[in-house]
């Protein structure tokens, strides 16, 4: 009689092995939940950083709207620098002769030594630029008489 008992035994045993209520069982239910609850953590913890990365202070926009401000600095910076070359080489060449200061009193100031003489000469227009006046056709000279 005692095969049979342990077959009754082992078959009821392996019936409750994957319940709830037996101590193997309620580890396994415990672990799902667990993994359910790590999985939801990570899960909005991934969603945290998305949010930052599209919508936080260093988003993705933002920092677009930043590169193209900095290339426009950097052109404005560039044409800037051309500038400041020409004025120095405009003061060095102003510091080594006087041929340039002359020059410059002469367009700017309209400076003339005694015994020169400035002439202005104004181009003429030429004749098939200009246009004839235009006459009213209604208008007679006889409009312009006392009767």
């Amino acid at each position: 009689m005692i095969g049979p008992v342990s077959r009754v035994a082992r078959s009821s045993a392996s019936k409750h092995r994957g319940s709830p209520n037996d101590a193997a069982g309620t580890e396994s239910a415990h672990g799902t939940n667990g993994m359910r609850g790590l999985t939801t953590v990570l899960v909005l913890m991934l969603a945290a950083l998305q949010w930052r990365v599209w919508f936080g202070g260093a988003s993705v926009g933002k920092v677009e709207a930043k590169q193209a401000r900095v290339a426009q600095l950097q052109l404005e910076q560039s044409r800037l620098e051309r500038r400041n070359e020409t004025l120095v080489a405009e003061v060095e060449s102003l510091r080594r002769g006087m041929d340039a200061v002359e020059a410059q009193a002469r367009l700017s100031l309209g400076l003339l030594y005694p015994g020169e003489h400035f002439y202005q000469v104004i181009e003429a227009v030429r004749p098939d630029t200009l246009m004839p006046p235009t006459v009213d056709p209604s208008w007679s000279p006889s409009a312009l008489s006392d009767d």
